[in-house]
């Protein structure tokens, strides 16, 4: 506190100015609240006057003396000092150029800027005046926000430039009588906060997260200050006459008229019909006499919240929106701290994030005059904005907006492009305010021309536009019937060959009533005959209904009876699967079929373009499959557009990965059929391993690829010459997957419902892109981005994926409503009868055009208020290093509390740790975006079309939980009870978060100086801002000496053939569970094998047989406790240990143990620990898994392997224990533990381990 000689007086500060000097002290470095005036002054300037002139004017308003102290007090202060004298600066520049003038100029005012204010030392203002000539001085007037609002200082600058006056004419200046500024905080305190926190909770009832703006660069970036950047412009006098004359026919004033346009803009901008931004008001209040003449910092800042009916009409709308506008300035004393305690939107976001002023003391007159000769020029402000986005409206003829926008969230052409939309939707306001809420338009002419028309220019004819993908198939195979038309490891079958079988298959089903549009089932595996089956069925007449051999029973029942079958064409070993259903069977390799003994002529049936080709089941809403529609016109428009995108060659090698259930599979097929190319069919163990995949890729060398991103990822990234063009499609592609795999060959990343016949868009991707893009609608398809409303949405905003076009697909099989309701009328189309599919997708268009795939409709989420898009961590966590593959899903645990849970797969030779991963996020998304668990999985997942099995994913355990802990050192408790007498609340644990306890800014002040007591040291209020956890707070305040001791010594390098110290051992063996039994066991001489009894040897499936031959030895050796092994500690979900070999599990085990017996933690050891170790292969496997379909499809086949291959035991334990050395599985004929210790000792002496 300041010696109270000079004390006038010391009162509270107002709730807006403690919220100024929060964010002061939270950012000290910031410019947020430094106001700088400037003019110029022309004529004669007597300068000992003009400062005799400030000097009486900060004489006569108590505020202008204050200063503000908030150390070790209970809440800051403001202290008013009795004699203050003005800073005062003056510099002759007149004697260098006006070049210079300027350039010096700009130089003072920014370092005016970085001087700032020390807020405890009055006054927070200086005056500087610059003169450039006898005739012309610049006036530079700079102070701190918390002193003044706008009002203030017209009130402040009138004053000193009529006291000047007086004072040049030898006269005392006749000003009124001033109140000091105390009297409103008195005013504030005598209001009834309860009936206003009453208002304010009924007012922003149910309105639970800030709107989102949903902008391509409404991002936070990691690092760099705030910059704010502004855009202007003036509305024609026609249009600020219109509003003017609209505002005064409905008895509103403009102010209205220009709020519900924001209103307008916000709503189709976030696609939310419930908007909440925040205004302006003077809080001068009329029952507080002499108010209108007071200086000080009386502004506030509230919400306005519009609920939009676009059935309503707009005037209605608007004269709500004014009844409102009246509520809340009865109420406009209340603080918004309050109201962010108030609201249901989480105490640590923001309440809105966009601000409209509607300026009434604009300092825009070009000249003004004082008396005598001096006249004031261009006035100008600097004025620094605190919210991401703010509408200033500058009233007039004509009326000018302008917005201040944070740069680091918006980009000039997003923030021009909303205020050309802003001008759209008072132009259409004006011309007709008694419009649907619905029908008021955004976009201009062209941009709308642009968006509908342009863009979907996608039209094209072509020959075959009339023939069916069988029909190519036979004119290719008469004219090459010797070209190999498919490929399986080592064996082939040409087009010939293939078209006669397919042909004979045809002409049976012929004969059991096939025909067009006739429903034939198809379950085969990856073999010659799944093309035989497809194209029989389809040279019949039929259409083919795949279903993966996988599929558990119940689904293919459903299927089968869903689709009304009568048929299903499958092979002899599939027959069981299909033991339920009441269908005919046709087995392809069954001689009793007589499918031979048919003729091998093409059946020519006749089929129109509109008759059926296949129908694929996808996953619904219900939990049931929906079968989708798909004829021959989608299939032959596929073809073609294949043929234009991707330069096709007879010559070309096409993949065929994808199952037959999933659509990608006909979208391979047709790619080669088009011309003549061959069909390499992907073997079994590719659809597992990624070596494997990458071996028959560059063994059967494919040219063409289309493969799920999540697969590709996994891929070994390896020279593949051959391939020259991939295609990634069914999920979202990250940018590095372009990096790695686009250099050296074509790269797309493709786009399409399988409503649409497999395919809409495609975007060919360059290594560099930042987010790969979905690209343009296809040949003869129309892509539309629109809004609840079906108004198309301009560019950077998001909307609902609407596609219409030849690739449409007729429907859903026995679906009508839903086909109704997701198959809709095209307004943009002249023919009636066109339709659009709803695809439930978001995305947004991009400057140029494009489309970029935002995510699902259904994976917008709310955790805890907050809006949340799935898609929009997943691709975050795409661009951390190490990380391969992510899913986020939100799971609900039993308090009813909703979480997000990241499931990662990460690399396996540079992994990434949990807490780095973490730091990642918080880096570049909110911090309500970061998952509360993050589950490390070996694999994802797949369903059988390829994609990432979101409800195979696993609960998380309560292992990978966040557990929430009690404070554990003296320090964490000291902060704990600080927090509880402020926060007042009674359990806090260490990672509580202090604004999701109800903490706010004005309360940051208050845990600052407590908490400098309690902890005798400096606290600063940046730290309590950036470090809000009661665990992350400690860390970083934990004394340098502490946190010292608590680091790992560094790594010991060992010289080459040194002597090596074995510090931990472990092991497990037959009647000795650890080495010092087995120890024990050997210095004595004795067995680890025992004798088995005839009914151990029964019950472990020993046949009776066997047991009864004189030469069956009833000893052997058992491992005991294989089944107490602890998924939970290693991070396995139940299903991982169930499929994983014991031998694994064991050596798992052990290795921990000797680390453990070491005294080494592998989470913070710095040195590299290597693993060597060798298994023989295992029964398990076979016996246990692969006998069990059930667990076949539960698991993975994929997963299996991994869980059981000898190969994978050393990486395994590296990865699960996180150990960042060789990891090597050693095999030798009868000594693999020497060789594998022989081994360990060279890693240790070439330095390429430490452990």
């Amino acid at each position: 506190m300041k010696p109270t000689e000079n004390l006038q007086d010391i009162y509270e500060l107002s709730p807006l100015q403690q919220g100024m000097l929060f964010h002061t002290l939270h950012a000290p470095d910031s410019d947020v609240y430094f106001e700088q005036v400037r003019c110029s002054l022309r004529g004669r300037l007597d300068t000992q006057v003009f400062r005799r002139a400030w000097q009486h004017v900060l004489d006569r308003h108590d505020v202008l003396r204050a200063s503000v102290h908030w150390q070790d007090l209970e809440k800051p202060y403001q202290i008013i000092d009795r004699n203050v004298t003005l800073p005062w600066r003056e510099e002759d520049w007149s004697a260098i150029s006006p070049e210079e003038q300027e350039s010096r100029l700009i130089l003072f005012l920014d370092g005016d800027k970085k001087a700032g204010f020390d807020l405890t030392l009055a006054p927070l203002m200086r005056v500087a005046l610059l003169k450039f000539s006898d005739r012309e001085h610049h006036l530079v007037w700079s102070f701190h926000h918390l002193l003044l609002d706008g009002w203030s200082l017209m009130i402040v600058l009138n004053e000193v430039f009529r006291s000047y006056e007086a004072f040049c004419e030898g006269k005392h200046p006749n000003l009124a009588s001033v109140r000091p500024f105390r009297d409103y905080i008195l005013w504030l305190q005598s209001q009834d906060h309860a009936q206003a926190e009453k208002f304010w909770r009924k007012s922003l009832a149910g309105f639970t997260a800030p709107v989102n703006l949903n902008l391509n660069l409404n991002r936070k970036e990691p690092g760099g200050e705030s910059n704010y950047e502004r855009i202007r412009i003036e509305l024609s006098a026609a249009l600020s006459t219109a509003i003017q004359n609209v505002a005064r026919q409905n008895q509103m004033t403009p102010n209205i008229v220009v709020q519900s346009a924001w209103a307008l803009l916000l709503s189709r901008y976030s696609g939310q019909s419930d908007v909440v931004w925040g205004t302006t008001f003077s809080g001068r209040p009329t029952s507080l006499p002499g108010s209108e003449q007071m200086v000080g910092l009386f502004i506030n800042t509230l919400p306005l919240r519009a609920k939009l009916d676009p059935l309503e009409p707009l005037i209605a709308a608007m004269k709500r929106l004014q009844a409102m506008l009246v509520e809340v300035a009865e109420h406009e004393f209340t603080p918004l701290v309050s109201l962010r305690q108030w609201s249901e939107v989480p105490r640590s976001q923001e309440l809105f994030e966009t601000l409209v002023v509607f300026e009434n003391y604009p300092m825009r007159d070009a000249v003004l005059k004082i008396g005598g000769e001096l006249e004031i020029h261009n006035p100008r402000a600097f004025e620094r904005a605190n919210y991401p986005l703010s509408l200033v409206v500058i009233p007039g003829s004509p009326m000018s907006l302008e917005f201040y926008y944070e740069s680091k969230r918006f980009d000039a052409q997003t923030v021009s492009g909303m205020l050309r939309h802003l001008q759209g939707l008072l132009e259409s306001i004006t011309v007709n305010p008694d419009q649907a809420v619905r029908d008021v338009q955004m976009l201009s002419e062209a941009e709308y021309t642009e968006i509908v028309s342009d863009w979907n220019r996608t039209y094209g004819s072509f020959e075959d536009r009339q023939s069916c993908i069988h029909q190519l198939f036979e004119r290719y195979a008469a004219q090459h019937p010797e070209k190999t038309a498919v490929r399986l490891e080592g064996s082939e079958l040409n087009y010939g060959d293939l078209n006669a079988q397919a042909n004979q298959l045809a002409h049976f089903l012929r004969g059991r009533g096939v025909g067009p549009d006739t429903l034939v089932g198809l379950c085969v595996e990856r073999s010659f005959s799944a093309l035989v089956g497809l194209l029989g069925i389809l040279k019949a007449g039929g259409a083919y209904v795949p279903f993966d051999p996988s599929y558990p029973p119940d689904r293919v029942q459903y299927m089968v009876e869903d689709a009304g079958l009568k048929i299903v064409v499958t092979q002899r070993r599939l027959i069981d699967r299909l033991a339920q259903s009441q269908v005919e069977i046709i087995a392809l390799d069954a001689s009793s079929t007589n499918v031979a003994s048919e003729p091998v002529e093409n059946p020519g049936v006749e089929l129109r373009p509109s008759n059926l080709a296949y129908v694929i089941y996808t996953s619904g809403s219900t939990g049931r499959p929906k079968g989708v529609l798909i004829e021959h016109g989608g299939l032959a428009n596929l073809m073609e557009a294949q043929l234009r995108a991707f330069d096709l060659r007879r010559d070309d090698q096409v993949f065929q990965f994808a199952s037959l259930a999933y659509d990608a599979s006909i979208f391979e097929i047709a790619m080669a059929i088009k011309t003549g190319a061959t069909i390499v069919l992907a073997s079994t163990e590719a659809t597992l391993s990624p070596q494997a995949l990458f071996q028959q890729l560059s063994n059967q060398r494919v040219t063409n690829l289309t493969i799920p991103p999540s697969v590709l990822a996994a891929l070994p990234a390896g020279n593949l010459p051959d391939l020259k063009t991939i295609i990634v499609a069914g999920e979202a592609c990250a940018a590095d997957l372009v990096t790695v795999w686009a250099p050296g060959r074509r790269f797309f990343n493709a786009y399409g419902p399988t409503e649409t016949t497999v395919w809409a868009s495609a975007a060919e991707c360059f290594a560099g892109t930042r987010r790969p893009p979905i690209g343009r609608p296809i040949l003869n398809t129309q892509i539309y981005l629109l809004d609840a409303a079906l108004h198309p949405v301009p560019v950077g905003v998001v909307g609902e994926l609407h596609i219409g076009g030849a690739g449409l697909a007729r429907g859903y099989l026995n679906r009508q409503e839903l086909t109704a309701e997701r198959f809709v009328t095209n307004p943009f189309a002249a023919n009636q009868s066109a339709r659009l599919y709803k695809s439930g997708d978001l995305a947004r268009y991009l400057p140029d055009g494009n489309i970029e795939y935002i995510g699902r409709i259904d994976h917008q989420v709310k955790i805890r208020g907050f809006r949340v898009e799935l898609e929009e961590i997943e691709a975050v966590l795409a661009q951390c290093p190490g990380v391969k593959e992510s899913a986020v899903l939100v799971r609900q645990e039993e308090t009813g509390d909703r979480r997000l849970v990241a499931y990662l797969v990460i690399d396996s030779v540079k992994p990434p740790t949990i807490p780095k991963i973490r730091e990642h996020l918080k880096a570049r998304v909110p911090q309500f975006m970061v998952p509360a668990v993050f589950v490390v999985m070996e694999t994802m997942p797949l369903t059988v079309n390829g994609k990432i099995n979101r409800r195979a994913l696993p609960a998380p355990d309560s292992a990978q939980r966040s557990a929430s802990l009690a404070p554990e050192n003296e320090l964490e408790q000291k902060i704990a009870e600080v927090w509880r007498q402020i926060l007042q609340v009674d359990q806090i644990s260490r990672d509580d978060n202090f604004f999701d306890l109800g903490g706010h800014s004005l309360l940051m002040t208050q845990a600052q100086t407590k908490l400098r007591r309690a902890l005798g040291r400096d606290v600063r209020i940046v730290d309590l801002f950036t470090h809000p956890t009661l665990r992350s707070l400690a860390a970083l305040l934990l004394p340098p000496q502490v946190q010292d001791s608590a680091r790992p010594e560094a790594a010991i390098v060992h010289p080459e053939c040194e002597p090596i110290a074995v510090v931990g051992l472990a092991g497990r063996f037959p009647s000795a569970p650890n080495i010092e039994k087995f120890w024990e066991k050997l210095r004595n001489g004795e067995e680890c094998i025992r004798q088995f009894s005839d009914e151990e040897l029964l019950a472990a499936g020993v046949d009776p047989v066997v047991l009864s031959q004189p030469n069956y030895v009833k000893a052997g050796s058992l491992l005991e406790d294989v089944d107490k092994f602890d998924a939970q500690f290693f991070g396995f979900n139940p299903r991982e240990a169930e499929a994983t070999d014991p031998q694994h599990r064991i050596f798992l085990e052990t290795a921990h143990q000797a680390l453990e017996n070491a005294g080494i933690d592998p989470q913070t050891y710095p040195g590299r620990i290597s693993v060597y170790g060798g298994t023989t292969s295992s029964s398990y496997m076979m016996n246990n898994l692969l006998q069990n379909p059930d667990a076949i499809g539960a698991i993975g086949e994929y997963q299996i392997g991994i869980g059981n291959h000898k190969d994978f035991l050393s990486t395994r334990v590296s990865y699960k224990l996180n150990l960042t050395g060789p990891s090597i599985d050693v095999q030798a004929t009868c000594c693999t533990s020497l060789v594998a210790i022989h081994m360990g000792c060279q890693s240790l002496w070439s330095n390429e381990s430490e452990v």
